[in-house]
């Protein structure tokens, strides 16, 4: 008779390995359903993704490894999350309870179970940056320790192990993690949107080239004498393209697997920026103009249907493209909105295309506690309008716009969002990445003075992001 499993989890006892890389493994499943005309319909069978966790170890011992395969193997075990680490800012000696950290992570709440220190503790309560926990810690713990998520998963049912002498031995390990049994990853809000679409704002790695090709399906009739009839029922072409991301901070990283997950993989779709297909300005454009002369004759195309600028300071600026002319040698593009800067060959401007994800798999390569890399597939699509009930961000109005469009995303969050709380000396929640502003008209008038709030921007602004909070 088949075996099951009784009692709690087993927590993991071996230290990771870190000479090789620590994996984590995400996996979502979607169902593509493609027309002749190359047109699709895609639909998410998972709402939140499968998730693997792989890493090596290396025991000086063997014997104690040896014990645990044997005693383990194909069972539930308890497990740190290394992928997602908080630390601790001050001391805490043997029986305390109570711990301080530099910045509590969105997955720290009530009722979580961590790893802190080698041993499994459950989180009692929060308060500000203070957490405590349930079990008094064992030991005395030095500031800067680290901790992780504790979560439930199942050794792999083969696994390699390689004895370097005959005491010295070396393990891959694979754990895959119950689905919906732990704490999920944070999907966060989206940093930067175009059309109602998200924008892919992860720079390409350029130690490692950008791989890809072109695709396009035609039909050839042949009745095997004579000549042919070919003809193409899509009337474009899907570039894929396959590139790498390096992630310094362990922020970083999150903000790449968070946009990972909004997509549900291959399910949603995003604006892409094409790195590596840079559109040379031939004649200056002043700031205001809604034209742009550049190279080369470029044609109307229903996958290039916006632009993006990018100035020296890390800005960007998009626009879409109402029309092209071209006489065989440049191109005149012109934008649904005026540019706010002067464009002239020393800023670059790029195609801004839909885009999916390839693949429903993402494997994060964590080369240490904090720097990672990955490897994304994408894939171009039709720029088509966005249905208003697939748009989250309808609820801004004109007035959100203006300043988007003028002043850019990172404008936005690093200029307005980001002080505010400093300013009024209070802390607002969180939408859609923003501060939630405490009256449009209230900023204004700080920076601004009342005759310009009052008679340009005042009225679209109270409802800048969703909704108001009452007048102080």
């Amino acid at each position: 008779m088949p075996s099951t499993d009784t009692g709690a989890p087993t927590l993991f006892p071996f230290a990771v390995n870190w000479r090789d890389s620590y994996h984590v493994i995400y996996e979502f499943k979607t169902d593509v359903f493609t027309s002749r005309s190359g047109r699709e319909q895609r639909r998410a069978q998972r709402s939140t993704p499968r998730k693997q966790l792989q890493f090596s170890i290396t025991q000086e011992t063997s014997s104690p490894l040896n014990r645990f395969l044997y005693r383990e193997q194909g069972s539930s075990i308890t497990v740190a999350d290394r992928s997602r680490i908080g630390r601790i800012t001050e001391a805490v000696t043997a029986g305390s309870s109570v711990i301080v950290v530099c910045e509590m992570p969105t997955w720290m709440v009530p009722t979580v179970s961590i790893v802190l220190g080698g041993a499994l503790h459950t989180v009692a309560s929060i308060s500000g940056n203070t957490a405590t926990l349930v079990e008094p810690a064992g030991a005395d713990l030095h500031p800067n320790t680290p901790f992780y998520p504790a979560v439930n998963g199942r050794l792999s049912d083969s696994f390699s192990l390689k004895n370097v002498s005959d005491r010295v031995a070396e393990a891959s390990v694979t754990v895959a993690l119950d689905p919906g049994g732990n704490t999920p990853d944070d999907s966060g809000s989206p940093q930067e949107v175009f059309n109602g679409r998200e924008v892919f704002v992860f720079e390409p790695n350029w130690a490692s080239p950008i791989e890809g090709q072109f695709a396009r399906n035609s039909d050839a009739v042949d009745f095997l004498r004579g000549r042919i009839q070919v003809y193409h029922p899509i009337n474009f072409s899907t570039r894929i393209r396959q590139f790498s991301v390096l992630f310094p901070t362990q922020r970083d990283r999150v903000g790449a697997v968070s946009f990972f997950h909004r997509m549900k993989g291959q399910r949603g779709e995003f604006y892409l920026p094409s790195w590596d297909d840079a559109l040379d300005v031939v004649h200056s454009a002043t700031a205001g103009s809604t034209m742009v002369t550049v190279a080369g004759d470029h044609a109307t195309d229903t996958t290039l249907q916006a632009v993006v600028l990018r100035l020296a300071d890390g800005a960007q600026f998009y626009r879409r493209i109402v029309s092209i002319t071209s006489d065989g040698t440049n191109s005149v593009l012109q934008t649904d909105a005026p540019w706010p800067v002067a464009i002239d060959a020393n800023v670059q401007l790029t195609w801004l295309q839909a885009a999916r994800f390839a693949a429903d798999q993402l494997d994060v390569e964590c080369v240490t506690s904090e720097v990672s890399r990955t490897q994304f597939s994408t894939r171009t699509l039709e720029d088509l309008p966005v249905l208003p009930s697939d748009n989250p961000w309808n609820g801004l109005d004109d007035g959100a716009w203006w300043l988007i469009d003028f002043y850019g995303w990172r404008f936005i969050r690093d200029a307005l969002a980001n002080p505010l709380h400093r300013w009024l000396h209070v802390s607002y929640p969180k939408t859609a990445g923003l501060a939630v502003f405490l009256t449009g008209e209230w900023w204004l008038n700080r920076f601004y003075g009342q005759p310009y709030a009052t008679n340009e921007l005042a009225t679209p602004l109270h409802t800048l992001i969703h909704r108001v909070l009452p007048e102080s």
